[in-house]
């Protein structure tokens, strides 16, 4: 399971209606300070397919700038 939290896409902006928007709140939601980008969740993604990762099973990945954690 992953789980993508405060990434923002053209589809949906976090929330915000507007990238600007989305920066300017992070601070105060993301730990990492910085909204995530699609590419940041693709690179897990593509990761998880590789050969690099072919023993790992059953775990969960958080792509969410430590959004969780606050």
């Amino acid at each position: 399971m992953r789980h993508i939290l405060g990434t923002c896409t053209p589809r949906r902006e976090w929330g915000t209606g507007s990238r600007a928007a989305a920066d300017r709140r992070a601070p105060a939601q993301v730990r990492l300070g910085r909204v995530g980008d699609a590419e940041e969740a693709a690179t897990l993604a593509l990761f998880l397919l590789s050969d690099d990762a072919s023993y790992i099973t059953g775990s969960s990945h958080l792509v969410d700038g430590g959004m969780l954690n606050l």
